[in-house]
């Protein structure tokens, strides 16, 4: 019973360890993707998502030529070189690999879509550059 008890607790640090990092990823994303003194601007045409407007510095943002399948295999390069490396900026060097693999697979969606589903490809690319598509600096 003893030890039982023990695993369960272990169990409980892992999922609090976890929560823990999931609320601090969660609220520094939330604190970078918009803000009240950023600038709105409108994506440019010929974009992916023309005519959609973001509000984010424009420098943070990532933009349909960051992904690129030549990019995204190189992310997941630097991933297998890195993923066990800890501190600060490795972190968010892990990040934003992440976010050029995840980009660049519902890019590729948007892309080879058939007719019939290509707005709605377009909209979940467009809503994840929106929302999560900046740069963690």
């Amino acid at each position: 019973m003893g030890l039982c008890v023990l695993n369960l607790g272990k169990f409980m640090n892992k999922i609090i360890i976890l929560l823990v990092i999931s609320v601090a990823f969660g609220a520094s994303a939330n604190n970078t993707k918009s803000c009240p003194e950023c600038i709105t601007f409108t994506q440019p045409k010929e974009s992916i998502c023309e005519g959609w407007e973001f509000k984010i510095e424009p420098d943070m943002q990532i933009t349909d030529s960051d992904l690129t399948k030549e990019k995204a295999i190189e992310a997941l390069k630097w991933l297998t070189e890195n993923i066990d490396k800890k501190g600060h900026l490795y972190s968010y060097g892990k990040e934003n690999r992440l976010k050029v693999v995840k980009g660049f697979i519902l890019k590729s969606d948007f892309i080879g879509a058939e007719p019939q589903d290509k707005e709605d490809a377009r909209s979940f690319y467009c809503n994840w550059l929106r929302g999560k598509g900046f740069w963690y600096d």
